[in-house]
């Protein structure tokens, strides 16, 4: 799928990003790359996001269903653009205005059907929630999931958590520190919204591999992304300790490992003084 985006936006945002436009190869020359790094939901994602500084995650791209954003579609946006000319209400945009991306990678079908079925699960919850904001909506949640459950389908809830995950990578990686901020954020008011980890134990430790395998190791400071995943666990060890998944992860090894070790040494120490202190204060 091919998205046109208006080049100031991307010289503001990315510097990767403009050095494929104004490197003098092939693809400047044609005005179109190729990210092979990338599915084509999160770079859609990436592109919502340029032009309106909020992403989606309760409706996925479908190749089917969605066409490919062309630079007409862009140039009908009212989104102003700092430190360029931007389109006023008479004027087109040039093909000189704009570049184009292609996401390289499709998501499987499998995958598909499981973001469609996300989709549907946060609209029947958004419904609840807007005929009901009282805390008993917390135990419709609970039941509907139980049933689910119990009928052998699975919510997919790594799928959930990947998504804000994939595009914090892409962020990563093309140097676009306001969007893995705000992926981060989204992340982590995701897991700290969940709940029930034993159930869901896999799920952690999906989204939790995925993103200590990418992500760099940074020796000056904790990466965001990782800090939000270890913390989570950190705070739910326990429970998700009862798990065989967790027990697995465990025994692995490797940075994941030393960080959650390092994390709940830390919390433990803490509660000690916590304990201590509220001895001696009596």
């Amino acid at each position: 799928m091919e998205y046109t985006v208006h080049k100031a936006l991307i010289f503001q945002i990315s510097e990767p990003l403009a050095k494929l436009i104004t490197n003098g190869m092939a693809e400047s020359e044609e005005g179109c790359a190729r990210l092979c790094d990338v599915d084509e939901e999160t770079f859609s994602r990436f592109v919502e996001w340029i032009y309106t500084k909020v992403y989606s995650s309760s409706r996925p791209i479908e190749e089917k269903n969605v066409p490919g954003t062309h630079a007409e579609d862009i140039c009908s946006s009212e989104v102003p653009i700092e430190d360029g000319p931007g389109p006023g209400p008479e004027s087109h945009c040039s093909d000189d205005d704009n570049f184009a991306f292609k996401a390289s990678r499709k998501r499987t079908k499998k995958l598909q059907k499981k973001a469609r079925r996300i989709a549907e699960e946060d609209e029947m919850m958004q419904e609840d929630s807007r005929r009901d904001s009282s805390p008993t909506i917390v135990g419709r949640f609970q039941i509907y999931h139980d049933d689910e459950s119990d009928q052998g389908l699975s919510a997919e809830y790594a799928e959930r958590f990947l998504i804000h995950a994939r595009l914090y990578v892409f962020a990563d990686q093309y140097g676009i520190k306001e969007l893995m901020h705000l992926a981060a954020t989204r992340l982590e008011s995701s897991l700290s919204d969940f709940g029930h980890f034993y159930h869901r134990a896999v799920d952690v430790v999906q989204v939790a591999r995925y993103v200590f395998e990418n992500t760099p190791s940074r020796l000056e400071y904790q990466d965001e992304l990782r800090h939000v995943v270890v913390y989570s666990i950190t705070m739910n060890f326990e429970e998700l300790m009862q798990s065989e998944e967790m027990g697995g992860l465990m025994n692995e090894g490797g940075d994941l490992v030393n960080a959650v070790c390092s994390k709940v040494a830390q919390r433990i120490s803490h509660l000690r003084k916590q304990h201590s202190i509220n001895l001696w204060g009596r």
